[in-house]
């Protein structure tokens, strides 16, 4: 029996300086710029009574990367290349976090 509803949401996208909402902080020093991202997961568990199973599976798994744009701010005079490259490795570790957690439920 195979997985239902599941699905893996949310970890492919490519940040722009229009997802930094918020005005850096008062008293900004050090930090150019902050990256708010997480996942969830949500699923379901059943008992699986076949001869090939016997036991609990897991099922109708979704896991859902969110950037919270409207934490999310930047120093707009250091605003380069180089560093939104650098805030979307910090997406990047989260969305494969999610992906690694996905893989581990779903396998």
């Amino acid at each position: 029996m195979g997985l239902y509803r599941t699905v893996l949401e949310g970890h492919e996208e490519t940040l722009g300086w229009q997802d930094f909402q918020a005005a850096a902080p008062a008293g900004y020093t050090g930090d150019a710029a902050l990256t708010d991202a997480r996942f969830d997961a949500q699923y379901d568990y059943e008992w699986d009574d076949t001869p090939s199973h016997k036991g609990y599976r897991v099922d109708h798994v979704q896991v859902s990367v969110t950037l919270d744009r409207a934490s999310m701010w930047s120093h707009k005079p250091s605003r380069t290349p180089e560093l939104l490259k650098h805030e979307q490795g910090h997406y990047d570790i989260v969305a494969l976090g999610a992906r690694d957690l996905f893989n581990e439920l779903t396998g």
